[in-house]
C-alpha cells in the first residue's frame, strides 16, 4: 500500500491533522486541517487525491472483487460539523468496479461531481455494463448535511444490473426524481426486459450444515406465536 504518515494534535477543543499517503514516489492522498470539537466547532479541512489508483481499494473494501481506473479528489470543507460546506470536485476516469453482491463488472465508468457550498452538481456519471450503459445527471441542494432539494435524471439502456449465479437482471430506465425531501416525485418508466432467477443458487437457499443443538422448534421456526 505504500507509506502513510500522520500527525494528530488535540488542543483547546480542536483537532488538527496532517495525513499523507504515498506510493512509488508520488502522493496518493493528503488530508490536512482542523476540526473544532465543541458544539459550534469550526471545520477547516482540505482533502486531495491527485490520482488515486482504484485497484488499491481491492482488499480494503469488503465485497469489492475488482477495481480499476483513477479517482481525483480535491475538496475543501468549511463551516461547522453541524453545518458543513464542501467545495471542490470528484473525478473518475476509466473506472471499473465489481461487487460480490451484484456480480457484474461495471466498466467504462466516468464521473465528474462538483460541490459548491450547499449544492452538489452531478455533471457526469456514466456506468457501463456488458450489455448497455446507465447515466445519471442532475443536482442536489443541501442544508448542512440534510438534503433539501433534488433534481436528478437516471437513464439506462439494457443495463446489466446483476449477474450472479442466482440472479441475472437487465433494466431499461428513464426516470426523473425532483422536489424537496417532504414533497419528492419520481416520474418515468422502469422496465425489466430480462430477468432470470435460479432459486437453488440464491445465497439463502440450498443445504445448510447445522449442529444438533440448533434443531429445536425455536431454532428452526423462530420464537413467539408465529412459530405455531
Amino acid at each position: 500500500l505504500g507509506e502513510m504518515r500522520a500527525a494528530l494534535e488535540l488542543a483547546n477543543q480542536t483537532a488538527r491533522t496532517d495525513l499523507r499517503w504515498r506510493a512509488q514516489g508520488r502522493d496518493l492522498l493528503q488530508v490536512q486541517g482542523s476540526v473544532g470539537l465543541s458544539a459550534n466547532g469550526v471545520l477547516a479541512m482540505q482533502i486531495r487525491a491527485p490520482g488515486l489508483p482504484l485497484e488499491m481499494l481491492q482488499g480494503l473494501v469488503p465485497g469489492l472483487t475488482h477495481s480499476a481506473g483513477t479517482l481525483t479528489l480535491d475538496l475543501q470543507a468549511a463551516g461547522t460539523l453541524q453545518q458543513p460546506r464542501l467545495n471542490g470536485s470528484l473525478v473518475m476516469d476509466n473506472g471499473a468496479l465489481q461487487l460480490a453482491a451484484t456480480g457484474e463488472r461495471y466498466r467504462d465508468m466516468q464521473m465528474r461531481i462538483v460541490m459548491t457550498g450547499d449544492r452538489i452538481d452531478i455533471q457526469q456519471l456514466r456506468v457501463g455494463s456488458q450489455s448497455g450503459p446507465l447515466e445519471v445527471m442532475g443536482w442536489a441542494q443541501l442544508a448542512g448535511s440534510t438534503l433539501q432539494q433534488v433534481d436528478v435524471t437516471v437513464r439506462a439502456q439494457e443495463f446489466t444490473a446483476m449477474n450472479t449465479p442466482g440472479i441475472q437482471a437487465m433494466v431499461n430506465m428513464d426516470l426523473a426524481v425532483r422536489g424537496s425531501l417532504q414533497a419528492m416525485t419520481a416520474t418515468g418508466t422502469v422496465t425489466v426486459p430480462r430477468l432470470r432467477v435460479v432459486t437453488n443458487q440464491l445465497p439463502t437457499s440450498g443445504r445448510k450444515n447445522v449442529q444438533p443443538w440448533e434443531l429445536t422448534v425455536e431454532g428452526v421456526y423462530g420464537p413467539g406465536p408465529a412459530a405455531v
